[in-house]
């Protein structure tokens, strides 16, 4: 059995997404600045936000780790993201050493407005497509989401209702 990133029937597919992915990024990285003027972000910490939103609250050591940051980067970090109130710090119960940090409301906020430019940019993508090869390849991805890390797949998609 060939290895699965070797295999090229999936080395096609993972040309194609990148295809669709290079056609989008640009104005996703676009409406991403402009979606969050003011806050000024890097991308350490929209990651950062990403993460604390699949995981919930981790401790600062953990954020780090999964951020690619040092300790000491990772805490200065989240002292700024909770200057702009996006995550809020508490002490764990059991060792007051460790701090957790989480998600605040305009952090959840902030990554909701994100996801939804992030789905309309891709949308129209498939703006000229038929609605058939739409319905498939929903279908075709929805399928493929069993196999996939959970991580991978929040959720299965339906398309609209076409009479709503």
């Amino acid at each position: 059995m060939n290895h699965p990133v070797a295999d090229p029937c999936r080395l096609k597919l993972g040309a194609l997404f990148d295809q669709c992915h290079a056609l989008v990024s640009s104005e996703m990285f676009r409406r991403m600045t402009d979606d969050l003027r003011g806050l000024e972000l890097s991308f350490s910490q929209i990651h950062a936000l990403m993460h604390l939103n699949r995981h919930g609250g981790v401790i600062i050591a953990d954020l780090a780790e999964a951020v690619k940051l040092s300790s000491t980067a990772a805490s200065r970090m989240v002292e700024r993201m909770v200057r702009v109130g996006l995550v809020q710090r508490r002490e764990n119960p059991v060792d007051r050493r460790q701090k957790y940090v989480e998600l605040t409301p305009a952090g959840l906020a902030h990554l909701k407005e994100l996801r939804n430019s992030t789905i309309q940019i891709y949308s129209e993508l498939f703006v000229h497509v038929p609605d058939a090869d739409v319905l498939n390849l929903i279908d075709a991805l929805n399928r493929t989401c069993s196999h996939m890390p959970l991580s991978c797949c929040l959720g299965q998609f339906q398309p609209a209702d076409p009479e709503d």
